[in-house]
């Protein structure tokens, strides 16, 4: 049995998702480039479809917002990945059993954990709370780009029964912004006759990389990310595996800024609008006074931040004479989903052209999910895939609360 198509978890995992490389199999080649790029949002109170239109810049009605749930915490995580890679597939250097990948990779990540009343206020605006006094719960949140180049070595180890994989690699990460937010508690209020409203603030700690640029590879920010897989191949098919990525720390520049507060915002003589106008009309146009204390401590200052971890732990059984695996996976991000996530995946990996592949998962922060996979073989070395880990979003009013999408191209060295 051929060790390298399970190496989904050093080589092969990009984003959230560890899926195998449909046709590596067939070919005996050197090495492989890929170019990819997939996109990913899941929130505990917005469907996926309802996320699709407003990317692409759909106008909602009030009713559209006032249909919107939320209660208790409510959770949002989003991630948009693209870079690509070269992984030799035969020896590194020119001999020996060692494997090594190159790659580069642009990451934008953001996470929330907020209050869902506060959630309510946006979206459906301040009316429904007249004359109120609402406790809000604390809430966290990030906004991070960053790039990283990073080299990886793997190796198998064979024995008569089953096989070893060690993998290993470091990545140098530039940081280009970072935004947070921590708030321990408050509360809001909302006037009898419905056009103010007082939300108090306890304990808030806001920090940004420099202020100056945020664009592509600016500089705001150095450090480095280690990712790491251990696998186990048995010789009947079972394979069992566990990856780290994005294990490291971000380093920010002295033009950082950090403000620390206890405070009330006010603003009063109008209507909080929904979400899809607050950003124009509630922060930039209707902020009339803030009261209270606005304490600013080292206002420019470095800091160091943790990069968002992911840890997998996966489980594969190669089925029908190798043309099928049944993998299971249980994959956890502490600093970008409440929750571990648990995935259930089907591949179709036999020998004709088309390929494809289903899953079924929960937790993280969506409830639950169903994802597609599907692979082209163009021939001379070249595939091509498509996924989503979000099909249940597909259709408006959909119950299903992420959109993803992505692709991967790739291209093998074949031998002689």
């Amino acid at each position: 049995m051929n060790p390298i198509p399970f190496l989904f978890p050093l080589f092969g995992w990009f984003g959230t998702q560890a899926r195998p490389d449909f046709f590596q199999d067939r070919y005996s080649s050197l090495g492989q480039v890929s170019l990819y790029s997939e996109g990913s949002f899941e929130s505990s109170h917005l469907n996926g479809w309802f996320v699709s239109q407003a990317l692409i810049g759909r106008s909602f009605t009030q009713a559209d917002m006032m249909s919107v749930q939320a209660d208790g915490q409510g959770y949002a995580s989003g991630r948009w990945e693209s870079g690509f890679r070269y992984w030799s597939l035969d020896s590194a250097f020119g001999g020996g059993a060692w494997r090594h990948s190159l790659g580069f990779s642009n990451t934008y990540q953001g996470y929330a954990s907020y209050d869902a009343d506060l959630f309510g206020l946006i979206s459906r605006g301040n009316a429904p709370f007249a004359g109120q006094t609402l406790p809000l719960n604390s809430s966290t949140g990030f906004l991070t780009n960053y790039q990283t180049i990073d080299f990886s070595l793997a190796r198998p180890f064979h024995g008569p029964n089953a096989s070893w994989f060690i993998g290993f690699g470091l990545g140098f990460v530039n940081g280009s912004f970072f935004r947070d937010a921590q708030m321990q508690g408050g509360s809001f209020y909302t006037h009898p006759e419905g056009d103010e409203l007082r939300l108090g603030m306890n304990q808030v700690r806001l920090r940004a990389s420099d202020p100056s640029g945020s664009a592509f590879l600016y500089p705001a920010g150095l450090g480095f990310s280690f990712r790491g897989s251990l696998e186990y191949q048995h010789k009947k098919g079972h394979v069992v595996s566990f990856s780290v990525q994005d294990a490291g720390l971000m380093f920010w520049n002295r033009q950082g800024q950090t403000i620390e507060l206890d405070s009330e915002l006010v603003w009063s003589g109008f209507e909080v609008p929904n979400i899809a106008e607050v950003a124009e009309t509630l922060f930039q146009d209707q902020l009339d006074s803030i009261a209270g204390d606005l304490v600013v401590l080292d206002q420019r200052r470095s800091f160091e931040t943790m990069m968002p971890v992911g840890m997998r732990l996966g489980y594969g059984r190669r089925l029908f004479q190798n043309t099928a695996l049944l993998q299971a996976q249980m994959y956890y991000a502490p600093f970008c989903m409440p929750i571990p996530e648990l995935e259930l995946a089907f591949y179709y990996l036999g020998k004709g052209r088309l390929n494809a592949g289903i899953s079924a998962s929960g937790g993280g922060v969506c409830l639950w999910k169903i994802g597609l996979n599907v692979g082209v073989d163009a021939g001379k070395g070249w595939a091509f895939q498509l996924f989503t880990r979000n099909a249940e979003s597909i259709w408006p009013n959909a119950a299903g609360r992420g959109f993803s999408a992505g692709f991967q191209i790739s291209k093998r060295m074949l031998k002689s």
